[in-house]
């Protein structure tokens, strides 16, 4: 690391001479508890270019990639981005800024011209740069005037830049209001106009003495259009961190610039970095795998070929392909191991699909994370979802910076309050974190027009990017992820994808798109159907390595298909008695419920064997009821634990726990979820009485396990009813019967899931080369759904930010009043449950999170809002929990609920249309409502 310049030498300007200079009246930040503290509004942006300046002397990786991208030098990157973090601020030198402390502009200035305006700063940078312009031009401010061969793409090259430096706060800066151009003028006077033409040139000549490579770079506008995502995520972070007004005290006393940067600026930089964990930790040497992950084992094929291949001296992109459970996440550790050893990352991030698979992930991480890092090192571990506040493991470094300063207007957040704002709020510190674990949709983000995503794709573009479970993402979700690998590949990041049941063409467009952001348009995918299976994929090859199969991975598991109910009960009724454990995966929650209460109802199963589960209960009863089936279920079950057990799930066990059944029914799903359940019959060797077998290779002693499917009976020529009339509320999750019959029709003429070795011809069987013609009368239904998928295809590529326009407004939907989502689906709300206790609204769940305890996701189709009536009996306590929950604000939807019996809680509300509609919470079925409650 290269060390950091704070010696001081003074030049010959006298002191009469510094306090003449005009940027010395405008205040940048104030304290409202003292109206006599300020600091002075050009030290607070030496402040933060001082912050930016060390962060890319710290940071090798990132100047580099820095540099990469911008064509230039380390010397002269760091020049350049210092002077537009330097100038980052210039919008507060306008009178309407000004005048947002009346006190503090009659005491700099001795004048209130009184002139008000809700423009932001940020905006009102970008348009008196623009302004002055031609003025900066024709005096060579920058070492080039208007005879300047390339002054046009000079000019659009530090128009991009000076939007990035002036959109701190989250979003590209703009100078117009969606009609015409707008004027300084009407909000700058003549003389504030002139301090900051003042400060630009003096910062120019402060901070960049290698003038003529830099121009000679910025003369490439596309390449600095694409450098200016990286850019304006640093401006972000740097701002913040130069706010910490601990560390950059309030100074108003005028001096030189340069003494200031030089004796105070500087110096407190690396504190601050320091401060806020962002001083990068240096990555461990290669090392095995059996010393990355701390136990003793032998590696699986698929480990042993990531542990032999490779050179890891270039960004790349890895597809492991394998089934669940074989060893792909310690498989992508190594990767991830060898790619920060090369240089190629200081960190990773892991995303998932659920928030469930994200916290079964970081206990995981959470054990092994540090063997990445030197020994030396205190590397950062960091959760991110929404819920992440009740994992007791999360751990989370927060700067600790009082809210001392208040926002300055409605429109003017300061420096510290969005500081406080977004570290409060983890998940977008997630990305800037040594290694992070949580959603995939917090990477996502990144590519999004959604605030602060400069700052999550900086904080990623020094990562490795590992995507686990790539199938179980829909085609909005899958546009999204292409679109995350062009961007993160131009940086020049490597990314792991993980994945049980890809399709060939999703493969090859994901390798594509990652190919795209580095360089190369000549992509070539040659289809291969072997299966397990590696890709690697680099700027100028991909290359398909086949796997072999590892032994414990191999499995014959043969496939029945029932069709009515009662044999599936009568299935489940022989599991229990004979000591089995099994499970039968609903495809929706009444499903679930129904067959539940059948059971018991009809004293099938004895309750105290029955389990029922899925995501329709609060939160509290949901954990309680995970726990209770990981003890029965779970890798380390034993045979008392899962005798007789019998588990009625909906899809929630898919893909977020670790089970392992003795048996299973599963309703008819698409060919990639049935796959995924499989995946849970015989899941760890256990001995005959179902005690898990310790030794390694040791075979399962229990009976061959058969795969249940409940389905119409997959014919040569069904109607069009022929899914909805056995599975009515399910055909509404999975339209596309085309893809089902062919599911049903696959698994029917084999007979059996030869694990590994079928899923790559059950895969595309149905989702590439159909298996057989889909039927006439189910393809009206396909084709529909087929183009619902192509449009939320479209709706992903619309949403995505287009890369090659640069950090602007012209980039992507940018709107601070519309959220761009990560995921589409059937809308929905959280609603918080409550109950009435001397008066007032309290939680229907008691504990240090009781509001999350007691929050369940509904359908707004079903449950949209609160009944009239009801909200009309309850507006007092309503009102209240508004001024004191900051949760519960006017658009949360708190459903105060009485006990009839107990566990059994009612209310009123209204669904999607408008109807009002009974809600009923039982504790033991979840949540129903309407014809529910009354049987479906």
């Amino acid at each position: 690391m290269a060390a950091i310049e704070t010696r001081y030498e003074p030049k010959s300007m006298g002191k009469s001479m510094t306090e003449e200079k005009p940027y010395f009246k405008y205040w940048g930040k104030a304290d409202r508890g003292d109206p006599d503290r300020y600091h002075c509004l050009v030290y607070h942006c030496l402040d933060v270019a001082a912050v930016g300046m060390t962060m890319l002397e710290c940071h090798d990786l990132l100047r580099h990639r820095f540099s990469v991208a911008t064509g230039l030098d380390d010397k002269s990157v760091k020049q350049l981005c210092t002077f537009f973090m330097a100038i980052h601020d210039i919008g507060k030198f306008s009178e309407v800024f000004q005048n947002k402390r009346i006190d503090l502009r009659q005491r700099l200035y001795g004048i209130d011209d009184g002139r008000q305006s809700t423009m932001r700063h940020d905006n009102l940078g970008y348009i008196v740069w623009k302004d002055l312009w031609d003025r900066l031009v024709c005096d060579a401010v920058f070492g080039f005037n208007a005879n300047h061969p390339s002054e046009f793409e000079l000019e659009d090259s530090f128009n991009r830049l000076a939007c990035c430096a002036t959109g701190h706060h989250g979003y590209p800066s703009k100078s117009n209001d969606g009609h015409r151009e707008l004027s300084a003028k009407n909000y700058f006077s003549g003389r504030d106009i002139d301090t900051v033409y003042l400060f630009i040139s003096e910062q120019w000549q402060m901070h960049v003495d290698d003038v003529a490579h830099i121009i000679e770079s910025l003369t490439e506008d596309d390449r600095i259009n694409q450098f200016s995502w990286w850019l304006a995520g640093l401006l972000v972070v740097c701002d913040w961190v130069g706010s910490d007004d601990l560390i950059f005290d309030y100074v108003d006393e005028p001096m030189s610039l340069e003494k200031y940067w030089h004796v105070i600026a500087l110096p407190n930089s690396k504190k601050a970095l320091s401060k806020c964990g962002l001083l990068p930790c240096y990555p461990s040497e290669s090392m095995s795998l059996n010393k990355l992950s701390g136990e003793d084992f032998s590696p699986t094929p698929l480990q042993t070929l990531c542990d032999a291949s490779g050179q890891f001296n270039e960004p790349q992109l890895w597809i492991l392909e394998d089934i669940t459970g074989a060893g792909k996440t310690e498989a992508a550790m190594l990767l991830v191991n060898r790619m920060m050893a090369a240089g190629q990352a200081n960190g990773f991030y892991i995303g998932l699909p659920t928030m469930a698979t994200a916290d079964g992930m970081y206990r995981r991480m959470a054990g092994c994370y540090r063997r990445l890092f030197k020994h030396d090192q205190s590397p950062s571990l960091i959760l991110a979802h929404g819920s992440r506040h009740l994992s007791n493991q999360f751990r989370a470094s927060i700067i600790d910076i009082p809210a001392n300063q208040e926002s300055y207007g409605e429109n003017e957040p300061t420096g510290t309050a969005q500081c406080i704002a977004w570290l409060a709020d983890n998940r977008k510190k997630t990305l800037l974190a040594d290694a992070g674990v949580g959603t995939v949709d917090q990477a996502l983000l990144s590519i999004l027009p959604s605030r602060h995503q400069s700052l999550r794709l900086l904080g990623l573009g020094t990562k490795i990017l590992l995507v686990d479970e790539v199938h179980a993402h829909d085609a909005y979700v899958n546009q999204l992820l292409k679109r995350l690998l062009t961007f993160h590949a131009h940086i020049g990041g490597s990314a792991i994808l993980l994945s049980a049941t890809l399709p060939q063409k999703m493969r090859t467009e994901l390798s594509q798109a990652y190919q795209w952001g580095l360089g190369s348009h000549d992509c070539q995918s040659k289809a291969c159907k072997n299966y397990p299976l590696v890709t690697i994929v680099k700027k100028e090859h991909l290359q398909n390595r086949p796997v072999k199969a590892s032994k414990g991975s191999i499995r014959r598991i043969p496939v029945e298909f029932i069709h009515d109910i009662n044999s599936a009960n009568g299935f489940l009724e022989a599991q229990s008695k004979n000591g089995r454990c099994a499970c039968w995966i609903r495809n929706t929650v009444w499903d679930a419920i129904e067959a539940y209460h059948h059971l018991i109802q009809e004293k099938i199963i004895d309750p105290s064997k029955l389990i029922l589960f899925h995501a329709r209960f609060t939160l509290a009863d949901r954990l309680r009821i995970e726990k209770e089936v990981v003890g029965a279920f779970g890798k380390t079950s034993t045979a008392a634990d899962r005798c007789g057990k019998i588990l009625i799930s909906s899809q929630v066990i898919e893909n977020s726990l670790d089970l392992c059944l003795d048996g299973m029914i599963s309703d008819l799903a698409p060919i990639d979820a049935i796959i995924q359940r499989a995946g849970r019959l015989h899941r760890h060797q256990r001995d005959a009485d179902g005690n898990l077998l310790v030794e390694t290779g040791a075979a399962d002693q229990r009976p061959a396990p058969i795969f249940h499917i409940l389905t119409p009976e997959p014919v040569d020529r069904p109607d069009g009813r022929w899914y909805a009339d056995f599975f009515p509320k399910a055909a509404f999750v999975y339209p596309n019967l085309g893809q089902l019959w062919l599911a049903a029709r696959i698994l029917k003429k084999k007979g059996e899931i030869n694990m590994p070795f079928d899923l790559r011809e059950l895969i595309e069987g149905v989702y590439g080369d159909p298996f057989e013609p889909v039927p006439e009368a189910l393809l009206e239904a396909s084709n529909v759904a087929e183009a619902e998928a192509m449009g939320m295809a479209s709706l992903g590529k619309y949403n995505g930010l287009d890369f090659y326009r640069g950090y602007s407004f012209s980039s992507g939907q940018w709107s601070e009043e519309i959220h761009v989502p990560t995921r589409l689906g059937e809308e929905s709300h959280i609603v918080y449950l409550a109950k009435e206790e001397d008066g007032n609204l309290v939680p229907l769940k008691k504990g240090k999170f009781a509001w999350d305890l007691s929050s369940i996701r509904m359908p707004r189709r079903k449950l949209d809002n609160l009944a009239p009536m009801m909200r009309e009996k309850y507006q007092d306590q309503l009102d209240l929990l508004v001024q004191t929950e900051k949760r519960l604000n006017k658009y949360a939807v708190v459903v105060p609920v009485t006990e009839r019996e107990e566990g059994k809680w009612m209310s009123e509300g209204v669904d999607g249309n408008g109807n009002t509609v009974e809600i009923l919470y039982d504790v033991e079925l979840g949540m129903m409502v309407g014809d529910e409650i009354r049987g479906g």
